[in-house]
């Protein structure tokens, strides 16, 4: 169950209470309703050359919001996180901001995301003034978290370079783990490797449940990198060694994700129908259900 600070929402309602009274219910309407990216609340630049010269003019450094048009928790970031007064507070205070569509009118990936290794959406890379990576989440931020995850970052503290430096001091799983997954969403696949397998290696019958995490992670690599061949042979190392694992689940439908990114049909049926056969109070039932019927050519 997560904890609810009642203390941070009783100063948040406080201070959105008197933002009303001071411009008007209408306007704060507005204001909340309008999501960031459209300019409302903070200067939004349109690209990184852009950003990193408003960066550079103010001596800030500059976040990057990497988004692609169907990404739900996109949406959900403009509309939740990026209307949050303290949140806009802290970057108007703190940083320049741009957004960069990550895919083209084709729906491929840009050469420019594919440069800065954004591997999932969104990505919010935050970066000094001369354009370098200070560091980077990849998920949804609720706006509770997103002061302090990026505070932490401009304070050298939970970034790769942070992680790196206790790894050299304990070289345990919670750093290699840290270290691994920074890697991975920086696109930096064979890093990422070494640290996953470091765990693996570290932990072979999974008492920590981070090598049945890293087993998926490189099977995740592997199908973002649309080597799918590959992405199916770590899948099912993962279920082999370890059925009884939460991640199992995920696995046999990725497998049949990947069968049908590589057109092969048949194998991509039985593998939706096996996922629910073996799996049939899942949530994502319907999903597979749904991709049986379309590869089948009744449609969704």
């Amino acid at each position: 169950m997560t904890k609810v600070n009642i203390t941070y929402l009783i100063q948040k309602e406080l201070r959105l209470a008197t933002f009303v009274k001071t411009i008007g219910v209408a306007a704060v309407a507005l204001v909340l309703t309008v999501p960031a990216a459209l300019g409302a609340d903070f200067k939004v630049y349109d690209g990184f050359q852009k950003g990193l010269e408003a960066a550079k003019s103010e001596g800030k450094p500059l976040i990057v919001d990497y988004y692609t048009d169907w990404c739900k928790y996109c949406k959900q970031m403009d509309t939740i996180t990026f209307v949050d007064p303290d949140v806009v507070a802290w970057i108007n205070e703190n940083v320049v901001f741009a957004k960069i569509n990550c895919e083209d009118e084709n729906g491929e990936k840009t050469e420019f995301a594919k440069s800065q290794g954004v591997m999932g959406y969104p990505t919010l890379a935050l970066y000094n003034s001369d354009g370098e990576e200070i560091d980077r989440d990849v998920s949804f931020i609720e706006p509770e978290k997103f002061v302090e995850i990026f505070d932490d970052f401009l304070n050298g503290k939970n970034t790769l370079e942070y992680f790196l430096k206790k790894l050299e001091s304990k070289s345990d799983i919670e750093n290699n783990w840290a270290v691994a997954n920074k890697y991975r969403w920086r696109g930096e696949t064979k890093l990422a490797e070494k640290y996953f397998n470091t765990i693996i290696e570290m932990d072979p019958v999974d008492k920590e449940d981070k090598t049945s995490e890293s087993l998926f992670a490189l099977a995740d690599m592997k199908r973002r990198e649309k080597v799918y061949d590959s992405a199916i042979e770590r899948y099912e190392r993962l279920i082999d060694k370890f059925p009884a694992s939460p991640l199992t689940a995920d696995a046999v439908i990725y497998i049949a994700i990947c069968h049908r990114e590589t057109s092969d049909t048949a194998k991509a049926i039985a593998q939706f129908g096996k996922f629910i056969q073996l799996y049939p109070q899942s949530e994502d039932v319907e999903y597979a259900s749904r991709h049986i019927r379309k590869l089948i050519g009744e449609g969704y």
